[in-house]
């Protein structure tokens, strides 16, 4: 799987935190994933810091060969509650197109 990350505002210490914690998270969606290239599946994270609201806005994208891109978007004032929240929407979205897609075998 291919990841990108990019940040606005965001400081050195949360880059280096969040994209070690972003790589721990990413076996669970690989693992739905297995029939696909795993080089050609693209991860987009962006994170932006807002100082005036003192909060972290975690954009990810997923793509995926053949198939519509998964989308999933939170804003928190902690960096992991947002990266927590945003990737269990992902992963949800990930799993309703592969049961779907087992359904109508």
């Amino acid at each position: 799987m291919q990841v990108e990350i990019s940040y606005q505002d965001v400081v050195e210490t949360a880059k280096t935190g969040f994209s070690e914690y972003l790589q721990g998270k990413l076996g669970r969606i690989t693992k739905m994933l297995v029939h696909h290239p795993q080089e050609s599946i693209k991860l987009r994270a962006h994170v932006a810091y807002f100082l005036h609201h003192n909060a972290f806005e975690v954009d990810l994208r997923l793509q995926v060969p053949a198939e519509e891109e998964c989308y999933s978007k939170e804003v928190s004032h902690q960096l992991h509650k947002a990266l927590d929240v945003a990737f269990d929407k992902l992963e949800a979205q990930v799993t309703r197109r592969v049961s779907r897609r087992k359904d109508s075998r």
